[in-house]
């Protein structure tokens, strides 16, 4: 009985502590992490992007929470191209440079502006969203609390993006860096000497830099050493950012993590090897294998006929892929 009576309070304290951080993520003023990371070594070609050489036998599918319609993908969609998640909201690019949103818009979000188009990059923050277009241009709606979205003045050839939880980061075609939005940890203060980047990563918190050498540069906030760089961290293509969690993927398909996983996300599972693509999202990780199965940790459930996928993106408590049709 008195086992019985441990058990049960154990699983309330973890439902509080995940309703907690949930409503924690939901809030304006938010701390949450950044579900979505920029991971990728192209400025078309991310973790969350499908090749457009055959784009009408690719369809989306999602998984895991629906609390806002996040996982109801729309049947208008068409001719996707990329996915990418926030912390409760979805966003699409299609092959014709146009976006669509589904999800949580309690903080405009989804709203797409209208005269958006030419988009060749996405990326979902927490409670804004980012847009690349084939100008260099980039455009921001949703939340702005930390002037998330007030892209800097007169900001041009830019190849990439990342959006974190209240700050955003961009690679110009010089291969630097720039940031804008919340500092208040130092995590859009670029290292001056910082050059040759081809991938960035907003987190919580902190931030990500990937250069051309297969190195990483972490700055920000680090009281879970996640911008402590292993020793010898070398051969990285891609990197993903959460919380004060950051995780690499190496040329030979297998994955480095540092940080702290956030309520005791389960650590990468042992073993896990040809990998070709991740994403990390609020509570959970997800990789893809060049088979096209994906792999999981922390709070998530892969769906047991989840094959031939070809792109992922991880969001708060939930996720989407993009794969080939079932013929």
């Amino acid at each position: 009985m008195i086992l019985l009576i441990i058990t049960l309070i154990c699983i309330i304290i973890i439902i509080l502590l995940i309703y907690y951080f949930s409503s924690k993520a939901k809030t304006n003023n938010t701390n949450s992490a950044n579900p979505k990371a920029t991971s990728t070594t192209s400025i078309i070609i991310t973790t969350s992007t499908a090749s457009t050489a055959d784009v009408k036998n690719i369809m989306v599918e999602g998984w895991g929470s629906n609390d806002f319609s996040q996982i109801n993908i729309p049947r208008n969609l068409v001719n996707v191209i990329a996915i990418s998640a926030g912390n409760t909201h979805s966003l699409a690019l299609e092959k014709d440079g146009t976006v669509i949103g589904w999800g949580n818009n309690n903080y405009g979000q989804i709203n797409i502006p209208k005269d958006l188009k030419n988009v060749i990059a996405i990326d979902a923050g927490s409670n804004f969203s980012l847009a690349l277009k084939n100008n260099g241009t980039v455009v921001g709606w949703g939340s702005n609390n930390y002037g998330q979205i007030n892209i800097p003045k007169d900001l041009t050839k830019i190849i990439a993006i990342s959006a974190g939880d209240g700050h955003s980061l961009a690679i110009k075609n010089d291969n630097t860096v720039i940031g804008w939005g919340d500092n208040n940890y130092g995590q859009i203060n670029i290292p001056k000497d910082l050059t040759n980047v081809i991938a960035v990563s907003a987190g919580q918190n902190h931030s990500l830099a990937l250069k051309n050498n297969g190195t990483v540069i972490g700055w920000g906030y680090n009281y879970d050493g996640q911008i402590d760089i292993p020793n010898g961290l070398t051969n990285v293509i891609a990197i993903g950012t959460s919380f004060n969690y950051s995780l690499a993927l190496k040329a030979d398909g297998t994955l480095v993590e540092w940080g702290k996983n956030l309520l005791n996300q389960d650590p990468v599972p042992y073993n896990l090897k040809d990998v070709i693509a991740i994403d990390v999202g609020t509570f959970h990780s997800l990789a893809l294998k060049n088979d096209g199965t994906v792999v999981g940790w922390g709070s998530v459930k892969i769906p047991s006929n989840l094959s031939k996928v070809k792109a992922i993106t991880a969001g708060g408590f939930f996720s989407l892929a993009l794969k080939n049709i079932e013929k």
